[in-house]
């Protein structure tokens, strides 16, 4: 603690030497209006200060956008995306159940078609075509 005291003591020391010895040197500065006859030592620290808040800042900023992203993710969110994908699944559940309703609309005209015949080949491709779109619901599915 004192050891702090004494460096800030020399620094602030140095910086007033610093500036005593050169207040002679002056110069112009042009910020959007001219400045005649600013010591040059003035400028250094000004521009100094400004580099300080300038570095603060971004510093500021970096770790705001850092806590942001680390923030966990609302619970809202997650359920919005559930019931999306809940809807997903009902909308081709009801596309499965109609694309069984016409394989059996089909099936009974064949069926009514073919009454005479006995002939278990109708049966047979009926049951294939009901094996095909539950395959194709389940890759559907995946």
């Amino acid at each position: 603690m004192v050891l702090t005291l004494i460096v800030f003591l020399a620094i602030v020391i140095f910086m007033a030497v610093f500036i005593g010895k050169n207040l002679q040197n002056v110069c112009s500065l042009w910020l959007f209006k001219s400045f005649e006859n600013v010591p040059s030592a003035v400028l250094v620290l000004f521009a100094f200060a400004a580099g300080i808040v300038f570095c603060i800042l971004l510093i500021i900023i970096f770790k705001l956008k850092k806590s942001l992203a680390d923030e966990p993710v609302d619970k809202s969110s997650v359920q919005l995306k559930r019931e999306k994908q809940q809807k997903k699944e009902e909308i081709l559940e009801k596309k499965a159940a109609l694309k069984r309703e016409k394989t059996e609309k089909k099936l009974k005209n064949l069926q009514a078609k073919n009454k005479n015949k006995e002939d278990g080949s109708l049966l047979q491709k009926a049951e294939e075509i009901h094996k095909e779109n539950d395959s194709k619901k389940e890759n559907e599915q995946k």
